[in-house]
């Protein structure tokens, strides 16, 4: 089934802005590697696609986010995309549920969702952690400063989203 050029556009725009959300993280990640700390903000990739695209669609972007993020990481190739595409089909899900014109439960989506992808990276990791002990205080402390830097960027990075998607003329679907 061949998708119509705006919603090609719309996949590319938010894939686009997954590349920036890496970009961006990468930059507090390199100013936090003076304090042995790391942000992780994966969930923001993948939550206006699950709150406001079709399956299909939205199952692409998140495919094509986590194999961008597949790129630059120390897992196996295809581990985040996995992760993003379980976390899309999530939100997918619960979406009818999420008033979308409002910005803090998309916030709060985008937490649930990064909790989720955090967590399952770090339990794929936790084999090659010497000591677990000091690992997880230090996985904690990075689920922390992740949860709070989306707390703080989300409702900028969700609205810059929206007002790319406005720019090709696609109107994302409006729940409630």
């Amino acid at each position: 089934c061949a998708l119509p050029i705006y919603a090609m556009r719309a996949i590319l725009i938010l894939v686009a802005s997954a590349l920036l959300l890496g970009l961006v993280t990468g930059e507090v990640n390199h100013a936090l590697s003076a304090w042995q700390l790391h942000v992780f903000a994966g969930g923001l990739a993948v939550t206006f696609a699950g709150l406001h695209f079709p399956r299909g669609a939205g199952l692409t972007v998140a495919l094509l986010a986590g194999l961008l993020a597949d790129a630059t990481s120390p897992v196996a190739f295809g581990t985040q995309a996995m992760l993003y595409g379980a976390a899309f089909l999530f939100v997918n899900q619960i979406r009818d549920r999420v008033p979308t014109d409002l910005t803090w439960p998309r916030v709060l989506v985008a937490l649930a969702a990064n909790f989720g992808i955090f967590l399952a990276l770090s339990l794929l990791r936790s084999r090659v952690f010497p000591s677990a002990g000091p690992a997880w205080w230090r996985l904690l402390c990075d689920l922390l400063c992740s949860q709070a830097l989306i707390a703080l960027i989300g409702p900028w990075f969700l609205e810059l989203q929206g007002q790319a998607l406005q720019l090709v003329r696609f109107e994302p679907a409006r729940r409630r």
